[in-house]
């Protein structure tokens, strides 16, 4: 339990220090998304009041949470169960999911200020149409910690579809505390 909420804690620390892109070129086109996003919202963060967890929330969802595949990421954390769920039940977990990624997200932010650089590295090409961006993120007390993004070339661009940090998969954790919540059966009830 410790180690998915000091994941969560790396991954919410991302958006919320200043970043740089490194030697990500220009055409680099998952890198630069990553990087722009993060700048774009360490501007808003700074401006007076925007640090409210409405106004932060507000953004996330306006700028950042459509760089994510959430029909993909709340199928994949459903798993096996969402063959329990008819349609409704189904657009209502990936509400529910979105919700608590983005409100975790938005959670941390307001927590942290910043603790030091982040480096957006130049992407990792798995294959033409996907891609691992990895963001290291400085540490006054050690070794940077890395947070992995998964991404992918949709017809509207690249999105990610999964972010993990220090090797710990964020949807893997959602897996995790949906399976300790809710019996199969009743997925669709998860709140």
């Amino acid at each position: 339990m410790k180690k998915n909420l000091s994941m969560m804690l790396v991954l919410a620390m991302l958006f919320g220090m200043p970043a740089w892109a490194g030697n990500v070129p220009a055409e680099d086109e998952p890198a630069r998304i990553l990087s722009n996003g993060i700048q774009n919202l360490l501007v808003f963060i700074r401006q007076p009041g925007n640090r409210n967890a409405l106004a932060l929330e507000g953004f996330v969802k306006r700028e950042i949470a459509p760089a994510f595949d959430f029909p993909y990421m709340s199928r994949w954390v459903a798993g096996p169960a969402a063959r329990y769920m008819n349609e409704q039940q189904k657009q209502r977990f990936q509400a529910m999911f979105t919700q608590r990624f983005l409100k975790l997200m938005v959670g941390q932010l307001v927590k942290f200020s910043t603790q030091g650089p982040i480096q957006v590295l130049p992407s990792r090409r798995i294959s033409d149409k996907q891609a691992l961006v990895t963001a290291t993120l400085g540490n006054r007390r050690g070794y940077p910690a890395h947070v992995d993004f998964r991404m992918y070339r949709s017809p509207a661009g690249w999105k990610v579809f999964d972010v993990a940090a220090n090797g710990s998969s964020v949807l893997a954790y959602f897996r995790r505390q949906l399976a300790s919540q809710v019996p199969r059966s009743r997925v669709g009830a998860w709140r």
